[in-house]
């Protein structure tokens, strides 16, 4: 049995009306997607009803069905610049990431408390609750990290 679904990426400005049998999973999709449409550094990842897919489940046990809309969204690497602690990060972003998930992320990292965090690409300080990727914020570029310790100090 097979169905018929939509595939959105935003990022792309990209969509797909596709058939699909009941195992294909979104593993099999980003294989067969990656290789037509995207850069090989990318990484594809699937949501339906803003929830992450299982990478490996069937996406009929995931409760798609028929005319089902699934968003592809992009994670890449990026650098992350702490110049107070003179320290390069490697992390993997999601394209739907704002500046709230990089602080998670970099808390994650630091495991410090600070009282405000904000970030730069280049000269161009990023705004929150506007994703990276529509902010110029690319695979591999380097995003540096200003934080405003407690007692004024800035880094």
């Amino acid at each position: 049995m097979s169905i018929n679904v939509i595939l959105e990426c935003p990022s792309k400005s990209k969509r797909y009306n596709i058939e699909i049998t009941n195992d294909v999973t979104p593993f099999q999709l980003e294989q067969e997607f990656k290789e037509q449409f995207f850069n090989k550094e990318e990484n594809l990842r699937f949501y339906f009803q803003n929830q992450l897919l299982i990478h490996n489940k069937p996406l009929v046990e995931q409760k798609v069905v028929k005319g089902s809309l699934i968003i592809i969204g992009v994670s890449y690497k990026i650098s992350l610049n702490v110049p107070i602690l003179n320290k390069l990060y490697q992390v993997d972003i999601d394209e739907f990431w704002t500046t709230a998930d990089l602080t998670k992320k970099l808390l994650e990292l630091l495991q410090f408390r600070s009282e405000e965090v904000s970030y730069q690409l280049g000269l161009q300080v990023l705004k929150p609750q506007i994703w990276l990727s529509k902010q110029d914020v690319i695979s591999q570029c380097t995003v540096t990290v200003n934080i405003q310790q407690r007692g004024g100090r800035q880094a």
